[in-house]
């Protein structure tokens, strides 16, 4: 402030060149147009002959501090006011957007049926978890998956499932989504869904499926929609991997399995999450594998 009064002072006494302050306020200097008024309507002030100039000068010095900061406080008010306006209703699109994400998880050895605003049903398998908008979802309905979950879509507009490795783009059908790691496999019960991963894009009807193989979606072939059926407990598996169907096990019972062996041997059969002596048995006992459960949860196989 003390600048900005010897500024006034310099000005009130000539000692700005015009030139200057002409400058200045083409440049949209906020300091001396807020002044500009003031200072014009000072110009006709006299000193009293009863004080000297250096004490009138202290006297309008308080005066135009106090007005100085009443206009100050008047072009901030302009200037900002909208800015702070913009900034609030930013905020409140921000936190309704927040407010209206709603996330929907599964634990361990659980599965859950959830239904979504147009009445659709989501059965997500365990260690699962499904995200979507309530804001704007009549227009576009679109979740992101992580995990595995069985859709019954209701007609209506465009239904598109979003994961890391591709997209589902339904208007109303029934489908399985497994998205786990770098797997991603879709397979269609009824109606027609379209899978999109990259640059590849493969249309699925009832009966088919498509998988990622080489970061590329394969050509649709026929599955067993009879042994589809992890929403019962329920798991088949035709030559995959063993780490796969451990990796299962380990989500249906909440346990933790460590092998001593290879893990990519292929392995087919079925396991059911009904009770898991039974479902170690089924899947250890064809590969020749000997299992110890040390805890209630850690299992050792070899």
């Amino acid at each position: 402030m003390d600048n900005n009064n010897d500024f006034i002072k310099d000005w009130l006494e000539g000692n700005i060149p015009p030139a200057e302050l002409k400058s200045r306020k083409e440049k949209g200097d906020k300091f001396v147009e807020a002044y500009d008024e003031l200072i014009t309507r000072s110009s006709g002030l006299k000193v009293p002959e009863s004080i000297s100039k250096e004490e009138a000068w202290q006297k309008l010095s308080g005066k135009l501090t106090q007005a100085s900061q009443q206009e100050a406080n008047v072009v901030k008010f302009r200037l900002w006011v909208p800015i702070g306006i913009a900034a609030s209703v930013a905020l409140m699109v921000i936190a309704f957007f927040v407010a209206s994400k709603v996330t929907i998880t599964t634990p361990l050895a659980e599965t859950k049926v959830y239904i979504l605003p147009d009445g659709s049903e989501v059965t997500l398998n365990a260690d699962s978890k499904i995200t979507y908008s309530r804001f704007g979802w009549s227009r576009e309905r679109t979740v992101t998956l992580e995990g595995e979950a069985f859709f019954r879509v209701i007609r209506g507009s465009t239904f598109t499932v979003a994961s890391e490795q591709g997209t589902v783009t339904v208007l109303g059908t029934s489908f399985n989504v497994h998205v786990r790691q770098s797997n991603f496999e879709v397979s269609c019960f009824t109606g027609k869904v379209k899978v999109a991963c990259g640059n590849t894009n493969v249309t699925l009807t009832k009966g088919l499926f498509t998988k990622l193989d080489n970061n590329k979606l394969i050509a649709a072939e026929t599955f067993n929609i009879q042994k589809t059926t992890w929403r019962e407990g329920d798991f088949y598996f035709e030559g995959k991997p063993l780490r796969t169907v451990i990796d299962e096990l380990e989500r249906q019972f909440n346990i933790e399995i460590i092998l001593s062996g290879d893990s990519t041997r292929l392995y087919t059969g079925y396991f059911s999450n009904k009770n898991l002596d039974e479902a170690l048995e089924m899947v250890f006992k064809p590969m020749s594998l000997r299992y110890t459960r040390e805890t209630d949860n850690k299992i050792f196989v070899q």
